[in-house]
């Protein structure tokens, strides 16, 4: 008897483990300003996709230099922004690249470069100019505005004469636009004058002077009556006479004097 053997091939249908996950991705969104002024700011916005884990993004940059900027905060949640500033000088190369990686997955990452660019430049004026002459020990607020200073660094007041006491700044530094106080020294300096200048403190090449008169006290109105003697080439003299006072300035007078030789009014 033939013997018929039977092969059964089985048919059986395997579980598979499906489609991957989409990948995580990053961009930065809306996209970072083409250029920034050193040492100005910028906001920077991240978004993270398929990340079920929402470990948001680690910023970074890197440039041509030792400092390329600085991020606060460093780590940001999705869609959360982050704020870079510039280094406070131009980077050699003139650009710096923004990275923004993924927490979750470090080779998901986003990049961005942003020109860095020199200020316009840095300009100090006085609101108004100094007085043109001031009496000894008073006081005037004297106030500079900084044009063009991205670090908003103010002014440092100083003030220079021909003698060792020319007076005092109070404070000796303001922000711009913010006035200080200056006193006239209690007496007169050598050269009747003083020179104040604002200096700007983020770029000490970049100043604005002005020249004070500094002057006794003001006469009190009315007449003067003086007198006196001395000698001359012609022996003993003597003189006297008197002024008047209006509104803190002579407005007349008459003085004479005699010597030996004769007498001559004036």
């Amino acid at each position: 008897m033939a013997a018929v053997a039977f092969v059964a091939a089985a048919c059986g249908g395997g579980g598979g483990n499906g489609p991957n996950p989409p990948a995580i991705s990053v961009s930065i969104s809306p996209a970072p300003p083409a250029s920034i002024t050193a040492g100005a700011t910028a906001s920077l916005t991240a978004v993270v996709s398929n990340d079920s884990s929402n470990g948001g993004v680690t910023w970074s940059v890197t440039c041509g230099s030792s400092s390329c900027g600085t991020f606060t905060p460093a780590n940001t949640a999705s869609g959360s922004a982050t704020t870079y500033t510039a280094p406070s000088n131009v980077p050699t190369g003139g650009t710096v690249n923004i990275v923004a990686s993924s927490v979750t997955d470090g080779t998901a990452t986003a990049t961005a470069s942003i020109t860095i660019t020199a200020p316009a430049g840095v300009s100090v004026s006085f609101v108004a100019p100094p007085p043109a002459v001031l009496q000894i020990s008073n006081t005037f607020p004297l106030n500079a505005v900084v044009a063009g200073d991205s670090k908003n660094g103010g002014v440092t007041w100083s003030v220079t004469c021909g003698t060792s006491a020319c007076g005092t700044l109070s404070p000796t530094t303001t922000a711009s636009n913010t006035p200080t106080t200056y006193t006239a020294p209690a007496a007169i300096p050598t050269g009747n004058t003083v020179k104040v200048t604002a200096t700007s403190v983020s770029d000490t090449t970049k100043s604005v002077s002005g020249t004070i008169t500094i002057v006794g006290p003001a006469l009190a109105d009315g007449t003067y009556i003086y007198n006196g003697a001395g000698e001359d080439g012609n022996g003993v003299l003597y003189y006297a006479g008197a002024f008047t006072v209006t509104n803190g300035a002579i407005s007349g007078g008459e003085h004479d004097y005699l010597d030996q030789v004769n007498a001559i009014p004036s």
